[in-house]
C-alpha cells in the first residue's frame, strides 16, 4: 500500500526483466474511484502515477492489467494498487 498526503501524487513501477519476459500489452483496467491513474507507456520500465481528487482523503485503488510471457508462463495478470491518501 502506498501512503500519500492530500494534494500530492505518487508514482510506482513494476519490474520487467527484458531477457526473460515479454510484455504484449499494459492498461489500467480499473481507474480509481477517487482520483486518476496513468502510466508512462514504457513496456521496458512501466511506471504508474496516481493523483487523488482534490480534497479527497481515504483509501483508493486501481487495477493494472498486463499481458505477456516469460520462461514459466504466459497470459494476463492483474495487479491491484492500493493507495491511502492522508
Amino acid at each position: 500500500m502506498m501512503h500519500i498526503t492530500d494534494g500530492s501524487s505518487c508514482t510506482t513501477g513494476i519490474g520487467v526483466i527484458a531477457e526473460t519476459s515479454r510484455v504484449d500489452s499494459i492498461q489500467i483496467s480499473q481507474q480509481p474511484k477517487h482520483g486518476s491513474a496513468s502510466w508512462n507507456n514504457s513496456f521496458a520500465y512501466p511506471k504508474f502515477r496516481y493523483q487523488p481528487s482534490s480534497g479527497y482523503k481515504g483509501a483508493d485503488e486501481f487495477v493494472i492489467s498486463i499481458v505477456g510471457s516469460n520462461n514459466v508462463r504466459s497470459g494476463p495478470a492483474n495487479v491491484k494498487v492500493s493507495v491511502d491518501v492522508q
